[in-house]
């Protein structure tokens, strides 16, 4: 296929994410983690570290509990970049349909149990540029997100999107494992999962490759590898949605989500996968 060589595949094998480019003087490889939430919570507070409310919206970045639960929510300005400079960026991890009615003023969102966890994080976040985001912190397996703030400020729950994760401590790190998210319940295919991702730059094409994970969260064995998911050319800073099968038996599985860069070289992001019951 000639997009990523298996040296490269062992490069986020650990949970990285890599890019290489090649310059006149030879090959720059920059690997950040992508496991880790990439802008942190504060513990006394649910908004995220780092981030500076657009004070010139009319519903910037802050928390806002309203009528409803505690989180933080609204406009922000400057990009805060998964990648460091050109990367691949997962922006949701759906089971089911995303879709809502019109006038609904509340939706529901769910996700699988995960035994042990005590918290879980959720972050719904915009697209091609798109500086709105959502955060918050629960104890349950749901949180109920009154929409008002959003559709204010012009938004629509199905142009966001939309993850929720928990740590997991592995020997010497935690690392968070994401929680395929479900709206209002629907119940969607128990085969597949819809995912968006967005890359900095324009891509040729998107594959995608799973794992069985070891006890350090690291890939053991790959049950998929190097599949194609869409084909090219596919612009950068754009929302790009992809159905990834995972018809395996439940448990904890690593996701790795590949493209070769046009330009030249290829983005890489993986995470660990909470597949119906972990």
């Amino acid at each position: 296929m000639g997009m990523v060589t298996l040296r490269e595949w062992a490069t986020v094998l650990r949970g990285q994410w890599a890019v290489r480019r090649c310059a006149p003087v030879g090959c720059l490889l920059a690997a950040i983690w992508l496991l880790a939430p990439l802008v942190g919570f504060a513990e006394d507070d649910f908004c995220a570290e780092g981030l500076a409310p657009d004070s010139e919206k009319g519903s910037p970045y802050e928390n806002y509990p309203g009528s409803g639960p505690t989180r933080c929510e609204g406009e922000y300005s400057g990009e805060v970049s998964a990648t460091g400079g050109a990367g691949l960026r997962i922006g949701s991890l759906i089971a089911g349909d995303r879709e809502v009615e019109g006038d609904q003023e509340v939706v529901t969102l769910s996700w699988q149990v995960m035994r042990g966890a005590t918290d879980y994080f959720v972050r719904s976040e915009g697209f091609a540029q798109d500086l709105y985001r959502m955060d918050t912190r629960v104890a349950d397996s749901d949180f109920e997100w009154p929409l008002a703030r959003l559709r204010g400020a012009g938004r629509k729950l199905e142009q966001m999107g939309l993850l929720a994760w928990t740590p997991l401590n592995f020997p010497g790190k935690t690392l968070p494992v994401y929680m395929p998210v479900r709206i209002d319940g629907t119940e969607g295919s128990a085969s597949s999962y819809e995912m968006d991702i967005e890359p900095d730059l324009e891509l040729r094409a998107v594959y995608s490759s799973v794992a069985t994970v070891d006890e350090a969260g690291d890939a053991k064995d790959f049950l998929s590898l190097e599949e194609l998911r869409v084909k090219g050319p596919l612009e950068g800073k754009t929302r790009i949605t992809l159905t990834i099968p995972f018809d395996y038996a439940p448990g904890i599985y690593r996701l790795v989500i590949a493209g070769p860069v046009e330009e030249s070289g290829n983005a890489i992001a993986s995470i660990l996968i909470c597949h119906h019951a972990c």
